[in-house]
């Protein structure tokens, strides 16, 4: 007997409606998943449709992600992210030749958690390693590009020599949270204490597309003035384009003074914050902003008078300007303890909001350093760099020749871990403040 033979039947197919919701889950299932991922996959779920961006860029869940998982444990997204990315080639190349190994592509200093780490191996780390002609490695290494500067994820880069180079590639503004790069027609120019750029984004509230902004303070030896030059992003050239170059006259106070490169510049309401010293690097510290929008300068004293001694001769290199729950704020030092002060928007003045003694945590994160009763030599702390909104601020312990590494101190829970190595030495601070670039990306 054959075998039976097994009858078909035919199924209709189900109409395109019924597949589409079957594979659609509801939008409050989706959010509960995505907030138990990571950083990299929350941004990749908002690219996916118009409804699910809505949802996921809505500034509860933003919060929620970035502050909180949803089981109370730690957040899944860093609100901030303080780091260093390497720099002066030369250097690198020194010790390459040399059998050195190469620096790391991106150094995370704070914070020491899960999410941090895996978001920048995952994401940071490839973005700067990658290869061919659209990677910060192909700059930096084969096209001669120096790092100069770094803010809030966007990194500018200029060319060390510019023999062959077309003028419109000479600066590179490079986004290190998309891997997109702009660049922008200029003569490489002799960066620090009297010109420098300012990298702007969208979270920072300046109208327009505005995302670079050049000042040039060489005028106040002279005019007593600055010249501003911004440059916008044009969809006709496909570039930045430069701005006309605005002359702005700044205070008497700030006459034959320069920029202080120990401190980092500060973005708050739409104005620039500078910290400047004298012309001869020493004293009459004193903060110069720049309004963006209204194209004026303003000046902001600083309480020097109730600092140490040292802060009104040369004690400039540990001072540090940084904004703190929306609040200008500024860090001095005095042997091993940390002073937070704090600006009133209201009335301009400062108040001393804490005073962070470092010794007992140094015991343990340095404990070769001398053990009490004190002998000489004393360890002092001096300050290497910060975070502009992350609240971060690290510093190396020493005591006479000797260093005892640096130490990373979260100025609003104090806590405090150390970071081996001398990553400030031959890199530049990077920064991100992940929840405003979140909350601004844009909703279709």
């Amino acid at each position: 007997m054959s075998p039976c033979k097994r009858r078909r039947t035919s199924t209709a197919a189900p109409p395109p409606e019924a597949t589409l919701v079957a594979r659609t889950l509801p939008s409050d299932l989706m959010l509960e998943i995505i907030a138990r991922t990571d950083a990299a996959t929350l941004v990749r779920c908002a690219a996916c449709c118009k409804p699910l961006r809505r949802d996921i860029l809505t500034p509860d869940f933003i919060r929620r992600v970035c502050h909180a998982g949803p089981d109370g444990g730690a957040a899944v997204v860093p609100a901030r992210l303080f780091g260093y990315l390497p720099t002066r080639r030369k250097f690198t190349k020194q010790a390459e030749s040399q059998g050195a190994p190469p620096p790391a592509a991106f150094s995370l200093a704070h914070p020491a958690t899960p999410a941090a780490a895996d978001f920048a191996e995952k994401h940071l780390v490839p973005v700067f390693s990658r290869g061919g002609g659209d990677g910060i490695h192909a700059l930096t290494r084969s096209s001669a590009y120096e790092l100069f500067t770094s803010r809030n994820g966007l990194a500018v880069f200029q060319r060390s020599y510019s023999v062959g180079v077309p003028a419109n590639q000479r600066i590179c503004v490079y986004d290190l949270m998309t891997g997109d790069r702009t660049f922008i027609f200029g003569s490489p120019e002799p960066l620090g204490v009297f010109k420098t750029y300012v990298p702007l984004a969208a979270s920072d509230g300046i109208s327009g597309s505005i995302f670079l902004l050049k000042a040039d303070f060489t005028g106040l030896r002279l005019s007593c003035s600055i010249k501003v030059q911004t440059v916008s992003w044009s969809t006709d050239e496909g570039s930045g384009v430069w701005g006309p170059a605005i002359t702005s006259a700044a205070s008497h106070r700030s006459h034959g003074c320069q920029l202080n490169p120990c401190c980092g510049v500060v973005v708050l309401g739409g104005s620039i914050h500078w910290v400047m010293r004298g012309w001869t690097g020493r004293g009459r510290l004193h903060v110069l902003t720049y309004k963006v929008g209204a194209r004026t300068t303003g000046i902001i004293e600083l309480p020097l008078e109730r600092l140490p001694k040292g802060y009104g001769e040369f004690a400039e290199s540990n001072l540090r300007l940084v904004a703190t729950g929306g609040r200008l704020t500024m860090l001095t030092k005095e042997k091993l303890e940390v002073s937070v002060w704090v600006m009133s928007a209201d009335t301009g003045n400062w108040a001393l909001n804490a005073v962070i003694d470092t010794e007992s945590p140094l015991r343990s994160l340095a404990p070769e350093m001398p053990q009490p009763p004190l002998s000489p030599p004393y360890p002092w702390i001096l300050f290497q760099s910060s975070g502009e909104r992350s609240g971060v601020l690290t510093f190396s312990v020493k005591t006479q020749h000797r260093f005892h590494g640096i130490i990373v101190l979260d100025i609003e829970t104090k806590e405090m871990h150390r970071v081996d190595g001398e990553m400030d030495l031959y890199a530049i601070p990077f920064e991100v403040d992940l929840e405003s670039r979140l909350l601004a990306m844009k909703t279709f």
